[in-house]
């Protein structure tokens, strides 16, 4: 039953609507998990570092996270400021569609229609361990490579160097 169904998923979409399928499949799972699923591990250091950042901007060290710690550049320069901004859970449902529809993009491109089957576990899967495990810089680093990753092999030089400064960030 399944290769039927992947069958038909295979002959149905073209390469960027597939990629589109993934994204979305991996950022509503993303959404359903961060409103609705156990929160992730690290949440309140997320939490955390989010608010200090809309009062206090960048700081090098912070006295009030346990004994003190250098601040965003244990975790992220980038994250922070954009979660700030647009909010926690619109920042990781972003970077899982985008982490998802790149892979999806990536592997398609590369290996056809191979690449269907583990393309769509990967959409379904990847939020699972990376929200419950409270990995969202991470998360957010990861779909900055994977963008990188799709710039490299479209030959797209200006954004591989953009994505890659996001993935460093």
């Amino acid at each position: 039953y399944c290769r039927t169904v992947l069958g038909r998923v295979r002959q149905r979409l073209p390469r960027a609507r597939f990629a589109g399928v993934c994204a979305a499949t991996a950022g509503a799972i993303t959404a359903l998990l961060y409103y609705g699923g156990p929160p992730g591990v690290d949440l309140p250091s997320h939490v955390f570092q989010t608010w200090l950042y809309s009062h206090a901007g960048f700081n090098l060290w912070n006295n009030y996270w346990y004994a003190g710690r250098y601040e965003f550049v244990t975790y992220s320069v980038l994250y922070y400021p954009v979660a700030s901004v647009i909010g926690q859970a619109l920042a990781t449902t972003v970077a899982a569609a985008v982490l998802a529809g790149s892979f999806a993009s990536v592997s398609r491109r590369e290996w056809g229609s191979a690449a269907t089957g583990p393309s769509i576990t990967f959409a379904a899967t990847a939020p699972f361990i990376l929200m419950i495990g409270g990995l969202y810089p991470f998360l957010a680093g990861a779909a900055a490579g994977g963008a990188a990753v799709v710039c490299v092999q479209r030959r797209w030089r200006v954004g591989f160097g953009l994505a890659v400064l996001a993935t460093l960030g």
